[in-house]
């Protein structure tokens, strides 16, 4: 029965030898901390390692200024008093900051020794893409490199879905693009316009070709709510929420070319259709759209770029990150089936399994080899 009590903390006090060891050079460095990051990316895993010999990180919320006046963030980084490597995360839809996953993110890279940025758009929630995100990213690389527990030479950006298009496009901002030091970028769109295609005809690009693709549901509500707020006719939102959420009777035909052309996008399934529809669409819309999109912004970044999708996902279509990878072939692409868009789940068989985190745990070691 000792015996047994005591083969744990033998094969603990082996796996904390062997960290320390790898610890002594950048290569080792970044290594296990990969490996010390893998288990908080499984909400179910029982085991978090750093938690055994890392302290609490501090936690708070500030206010930095943007050039629309401030914006709300919180920042989690570790409690002594050095400088260390920072990231700023970014959704682009804003996250639930009680989620037990997302506090368990944050908490880890803080843990791994890195200040970790949440910038919270207020925008956003309400269903808006504004190119003024991109600004306040911006704002927040800038504010980070004023903070003496920051490594100035170490800030990137970690986007999520629509905010790693956002972030890959704040990256390559003329003010700090010679600055920042790395960007990954998960689950993101290449173009906005053909996300937009992907979502509204259920279709999606796969070897220059059209092929079917069902978004999910959440995603289409939001596609269309951000096409509902573009509208610059308040007659035209009024018709369409009553049509589309209301279910009330309304008279469409009072609807401008604008609006006319937004309820009959929503509706659209045919691709070759689409182009007539979007080109209705609010100039501003159109014109955001384009600068929102790192297809525009190939030859602006200049930081390593660290792409990560998901094969399966039907938030943005995985061809949207490919078509990226092969745009910059400098960039390390990887492909995996251990995510639904940017939320962990389980995948195949056990030795699919263990193949699948592998290469996530190749994709970190190479991220933090550089953010480090």
């Amino acid at each position: 029965m000792l015996l047994k009590r005591q083969v744990p903390l033998l094969l603990g006090g082996l796996l904390l030898i062997w960290l320390g060891l790898c610890g002594l050079t950048s290569s080792g460095r970044a290594a296990s901390k990969a490996f010390l990051l893998l288990p908080n990316l499984f909400p179910d895993f029982p085991l978090r390692p750093l938690r055994l010999f890392t302290a609490q990180p501090i936690i708070e919320e500030i206010f930095y200024p943007t050039a629309e006046g401030t914006t709300r963030a919180f920042i989690s980084r570790p409690g002594d008093s050095g400088d260390h490597p920072a990231v700023i995360v970014f959704f682009g839809l804003n996250p639930d900051l009680l989620d037990p996953r997302l506090r368990s993110l944050v908490d880890d890279l803080a843990r791994a020794g890195f200040v970790v940025m949440f910038p919270y758009s207020e925008g956003v929630s309400e269903y808006r893409l504004k190119t003024s995100y991109i600004q306040d990213l911006v704002d927040a690389f800038r504010y980070l490199e004023g903070q003496p527990y920051v490594r100035r030479d170490k800030i990137g950006y970690g986007g999520f879905s629509l905010g790693a298009s956002l972030s890959f496009v704040a990256a390559g901002d003329d003010r700090i693009s010679e600055r920042v030091s790395f960007v990954n970028f998960f689950g993101g769109y290449y173009d906005a316009y053909d996300l937009l295609l992907a979502v509204t005809t259920h279709t999606a690009e796969e070897n220059g070709e059209r092929v079917p693709w069902e978004p999910h549901p959440e995603m289409t509500a939001f596609v269309q709510l951000v096409l509902l707020n573009s509208l610059e006719s308040k007659e035209d939102y009024d018709l369409i929420y009553r049509d589309w959420y209301q279910g009330q009777a309304a008279d469409l035909s009072r609807l401008t070319p604008q609006g006319q052309a937004v309820y009959e996008l929503v509706r659209n399934r045919d691709p070759e259709l689409f182009p007539a529809l979007f080109a209705q669409l609010p100039e501003g819309m159109r014109r955001e759209f384009k600068e929102i999109s790192p297809r525009y912004g190939l030859d602006k970044l200049q930081a390593p770029l660290f792409i990560l999708h998901d094969r399966g996902d039907p938030y943005i279509p995985v061809g949207e990150s490919r078509r990226l990878a092969v745009s910059l072939p400098s960039a390390q692409y990887t492909e995996t089936d251990l995510f639904q868009h940017v939320v962990p789940r389980a995948a195949g068989d056990l030795w699919t399994l263990l193949g699948e985190i592998a290469k996530l745990w190749g994709y970190l070691y190479q991220l933090l080899l550089v953010a480090e």
